[in-house]
């Protein structure tokens, strides 16, 4: 093996270690006291922006997921059918109404997942899925991703395994 293809096989073997490698992340709770609470793990190179009243987004770097967390606290979210609030919730975000719903969870706790699109001010749509649970009577956990329609298998694995790792804190 002469020496430059020797050293291209070294190059690609250090490539592939690099890929296999999982990126560093960092616990994200939010909000940081009190219950409910969110308990993320998120990529290092992902920013974290609290956006108040009960919502933080998690950004890939190169924007093509957000996720969406947000707690509801209010007395109407016993009387509220989830059905109504997704309906709300979307207004509030311009998005287009729900175009399917389906059973969903966020960290093993049932409720429903809402899907619809929205357009940013440069004309381009976004996917939306809006996930729901009641936590009790007055509490409901709300995770939105916002993504790019043609998300890669490297971006939807990323953003797949943050979402895996969201756990809901009630109770402290």
């Amino acid at each position: 093996m002469g020496k430059s293809r020797f050293l291209a096989a070294i190059a690609a073997l250090c490539l592939a270690v690099a890929a296999a490698t999982p990126a560093s992340s960092r616990n994200v709770r939010f909000p940081e006291q009190g219950s409910p609470a969110y308990a993320i793990q998120v990529p290092d190179a992902w920013s974290v922006q609290n956006e108040g009243r009960g919502s933080v987004n998690l950004t890939a770097p190169d924007r093509s997921s957000v996720i969406s967390l947000s707690l509801i606290s209010d007395r109407a979210v016993e009387l509220t059918p989830a059905d109504e609030l997704a309906k709300i919730l979307l207004e509030q975000a311009k998005a287009e109404p729900f175009s399917r719903q389906e059973p969903s969870e966020i960290a093993g706790l049932k409720g429903s997942a809402y899907y619809s699109r929205v357009k940013n001010p440069q004309n381009q749509w976004f996917n939306v899925k809006l996930t729901i649970v009641k936590l009790d009577a007055t509490h409901a956990a709300t995770t939105s991703t916002i993504t790019i329609a043609s998300l890669t298998a490297q971006q939807k694995k990323v953003l797949d395994t943050c979402l895996k790792s969201i756990k809901l804190i009630q109770g402290e």
